[in-house]
Parts: C-alpha cells; structure tokens; sequence
C-alpha cells in the first residue's frame, strides 16, 4: 500500500523497450518484470499529482536504452524538480549512459566502494564477411545510396568510407551533447570533464573531487540518515501504477507505438529477431484511434531501425488517412530511420530528441547465397522450377546480370519515390532532400536543420504539439493506448508465478539468450528494405 512520505525508485533490467511488453497469456505471466519507456512516463507523471510521493530515487546502473532515451529521462527528471518533488541518484558502477541520467536528480551519490566509468563514448561496428566467407556464405546485395551501409555488414570486414564518415558524424554529435549536459549540470568546464573523463574510470574519492559527484556514501547509511526504510519506503514504477489512483482528466489524446522492426501482419517478440512491428497491427490501432470519438489527437511514438518497404508504406497510408479528421504528432524515440522515417512522413508534426537516429533515407535488398555451405555439410538440393525468375530470391545462386539490373531498377524506383514523399511531405525541394539522403543517418539535432523534423523535443513535447493542434489547453489530455492488458486471471497468474519463482527465472534466462541472438534483420529473403546499418552499437 502506498503511504505518505513515499518514494518512487527506478531501476533498469536488460531491456527498456518504449512500448510495454505484452503480459498477457502464460508467456507475458512467466515473462521478465521489463520496465518499459511508457510504465515509467504514466508513473511519474501520476506521482506527480500524487500527494503521497515525496522523492525519487534513480538508481540508473547498468541502462540499456538508447542516447535518445537518456535525453528524454533527463527531461522527466527536470520536471519532476518543477513540481517541488525531491530527487537522488545512485550509482555503484555506471557508465557514460548511466551517468547522464543522474545528471537530472537534485544529489549524485555514489557507493564507497563504487567507481564511475565514464570513459568515453564508444560506436561499434561489427562486420561478418570474414565468417561468412569461412562458412561458405556468399552474400548478394543491391542498395541505393552511398551511405546505405546495411549490407556491409555481409560484404565487408570493414566500413566504407561513407559508413565511417556517417559513423564518426553521429559519434560527435552525442559526445558534444554528453559533455555539455555534464558541464552545464554540474557546473564544469567543458575542459576539466574532458580532463577527467580521459582519467576515467574514477573511484569515489576522484568522483567527489571531480565534481561529478556530491557524496560518496553507502545506501543503508543514507536511507537512514534521511529517514527512509529500503524496504517499506521504495516503490518500484510498475508496483506503483498498479496501486495509483485513476487519471481523470477530461480530454484523451492516443498512443500508437510502432517499436521494433517493421514487417507486414501483427506485432511480435521474435526470438532471433527480436521485437516486431506488425503493420496489421499499427494501422489496426490508428483506425481504433481515427473512430474513436474520444480521442482528439494521436501521438505516434517511433523506436524503429525500419524494415520491409511493402509494410512501412502501409502505416504511413494509414497516417495519411488519419491526420485528415485528427491532428497527428510523430515522436521518435531512440530510432526512427529508414522506414521508420518514411512512415513518420505522415504526420501533421515530426518532433525528434536531440540524439535520435533518423534519416537513412534509401533502399536495399538482397540474399545470402548458401550453396557452397551446403556441399560443406553435405546437403544437397534437386530444384525444378518453371519460369525464368523462379529462383530470383533462392539463396543457392547469385542473381545473374539480368536479374541484378532489373532488381536495381525498381530499387532505383523506389527510392525516387522515397525522395518524393520526403520533398512533398516536408515541403523540400527535390535537390535539398537528395543532399540529405544517400542512406545517410543523422542525429536529430541535425535532421532538424536539414528540414527532415520539426522541433526537438521529448514525448511530452509531442503530446504538448498534439494539444495545441487540436485547440487543447496544456497538459489537459490524458494518454491511452490499445496495448493489451492482462486480465483476471492472467494477473493472478503472473502473482503466482511471476519472476520470483524459479519457472519464471528459467524462462527469463530461455528468453535472454535467445535475444542474445538477435541484431540481424530477418531481411534476407530478397524484399524491398527501407532500413538502417546493423549492429551499430553506439555506447
């Protein structure tokens, strides 16, 4: 039960998707406890009209989001000390992620034994030509655009130039925000955190005399030194939405996320592929939003790398259709490139954070050719086939030289009308827009220059520009959404056999390793892919 004088306490697991996973059905119930992006915006801005909250605590270790989603906890974190609320981080070990978003509580501790790892930011780039060749994988790729690196990853064992020059680009783009947010938050030198972050990883003593932290103290020592008890006083955010009282407020503005790669049917959590936005489902929830007579606007929040070409355009149809009787706003969260770019180009507004990665504005596709693996273990194949093309997409041939011109020509064509949609929709002129896209990626700070966003802003600022769109007064709206909920019986068994049983434990460590596989696109079966590079780790 939550009681006066309460604290919310934040704690990160091994994934912070931005939409809440599915706890429905025996999987959801035996599923990791996963924070998600959207449980913690709805919770703190429920704790923040909640008398009983007195604090938070951000304990920010070990964060696996993206730069983008730093921003954005930043932001919440920023407005949570607007409302009067108190607000502490602590950190044991963390790194330069971890570390900027304490950067947005009132005091910094670290553990005495702790050690910042703020040593920098590092991108990764991971190239497979080498295994692929060993293995007798040949792979046969077409793409559009000098910056359109996705298919590197299979024929090269290093980047382009193009690939290292977009890379280092980005790179410099968060750095340059890192180290400004740490200066002007802590009150340094932009020199002097540069100094210490080259002299990193600093133990607690050096945290302290670096300024990058305010106390190093031991977590039960502090709790009691404030008065709190760290186990009757701290509620983690999902525990408490489901204690909190009900938003009651009178308009409703809908959130329809497409978070994952995009592919046609219904949503998904492939194990080797990872999360999937299905574009059955996305349009399917745009429509429920379009007749809903409640709702007077849609925020359509993108967290997507892209993907096949045939469902982005679907979603952005749908958009098309619904920005003619609501307003519809478009946040990106960490990624929105490639088709999850193309898809935002039909919203009435495209606002972006500062380290989102948009753009990518080009087209592949391709195939691995497996033949040779398979006389290496001994598989053969008897193949009959009627029609020229019969085997265009079969991974035991390479495309023939009339095959690759004709994919490269409808690849052509599909990136013109690519840059079409851009230049209509952002009001660009074709020249301008070309000069953008290449396949070339951008931070959002810089997206917004070249005219492919609005604004920078965060998901509130979204749901603020869907407001006033649809002539509401600030922060009047409450936000639904049509993921699905778990029911009766559903949450009784996820009591039952939640996290804390050894099934579920067992299941959560099935579900990690099989995750562990994931980073390549299910993309090489030879369809149209909007895309952004793989495997780029920026961190």
């Amino acid at each position: 039960m939550i009681h006066d004088g309460a604290w919310i306490e934040i704690r990160f697991t091994s994934d912070y998707p931005e939409s809440r996973p599915n706890r429905t059905g025996l999987e959801g119930a035996l599923g990791r406890t996963q924070l998600s992006a959207t449980d913690l915006r709805y919770a703190l801005e429920s704790a923040m009209r909640d008398p009983r909250i007195e604090g938070l605590l951000v304990r920010p270790d070990g964060f696996p989001g993206s730069w983008a989603q730093v921003e954005e906890l930043l932001h919440a974190l920023d407005r949570w000390r607007e409302s009067g609320r108190k607000s502490v981080a602590y950190l044991d070990f963390p790194s330069s992620r971890a570390y900027a978003i304490a950067l947005g509580a009132d005091d910094i501790l670290l553990a005495p034994e702790g050690m910042l790892a703020t040593v920098g930011l590092e991108a990764r780039l991971t190239y497979l030509a080498g295994s692929l060749q060993k293995l007798g994988a040949d792979p046969d790729f077409v793409a559009i655009g000098d910056y359109k690196s996705a298919p590197e990853q299979f024929e090269r064992v290093d980047p382009s130039s193009a690939s290292r020059e977009q890379t280092e680009t980005l790179l410099d783009d968060v750095w340059t925000w890192w180290l400004g947010q740490v200066a002007m938050r802590r009150g340094l030198e932009v020199s002097a955190v540069e100094g210490n972050v080259d002299r990193s990883p600093l133990d607690a003593i050096q945290a302290v005399e670096s300024g990058f932290v305010d106390r190093a103290i031991d977590f039960g020592d502090w709790c009691l030194e404030v008065g709190l008890h760290p186990d009757r006083d701290f509620f983690d955010p999902l525990a408490y939405l489901s204690a909190a009282t009900e938003d009651h407020r009178e308009h409703q503005i809908a959130v329809v996320y497409v978070d994952g790669s995009i592919a046609p049917g219904t949503h998904g959590n492939d194990p080797v592929w990872g999360r999937i936005a299905g574009s059955e489902t996305v349009v399917e929830r745009l429509r429920m939003a379009k007749e809903d007579d409640g709702v007077e606007a849609v925020v359509v929040r993108v967290d997507s790398p892209g993907g096949a070409a045939s469902a982005s355009h679907a979603i952005y149809r749908e958009l098309c259709r619904l920005r003619e009787t609501k307003p519809v706003v478009v946040s990106m969260a960490g990624t929105a490139a490639s088709g999850g770019y193309y898809l935002s180009l039909g919203a009435n507004a495209i606002l972006a954070d500062s380290n989102t990665v948009t753009g990518s504005i080009g087209v592949f596709s391709g195939k691995l050719v497996l033949s040779e693996l398979y006389d290496k273990v001994g598989i053969t194949h008897t193949t009959l086939r009627r029609g020229r093309n019969a085997g265009i997409f079969d991974d035991l041939e390479a495309f023939d030289p009339a095959q690759r011109s004709q994919i490269r020509g409808q690849l052509e064509a599909f990136y013109d009308r690519f840059l079409a949609k851009v230049a209509e929709n952002r009001g660009l002129d074709l020249e301008a827009v070309e000069r953008s896209a290449g396949g070339r990626v951008w931070s959002g700070a810089r997206a917004q220059s070249l005219g492919l966003v609005d604004a920078i802003g965060d998901f509130s600022a979204a749901v603020s520009e869907a407001e006033a769109l649809a002539g509401l007064a600030p922060r009047s709206s409450r936000i639904i959404d049509y993921q699905p909920r778990p029911g009766f019986y559903e949450q009784i068994l996820s009591e039952l056999l939640g996290p804390s049983t050894r099934l579920a434990r067992s299941f959560a460590a099935v579900q990690a390793w099989l995750s562990w596989t994931a980073g390549t696109p299910a993309a090489l079966d030879g369809a149209v892919q909007y895309r952004l590079p793989w495997d780029w780790q920026l961190r």
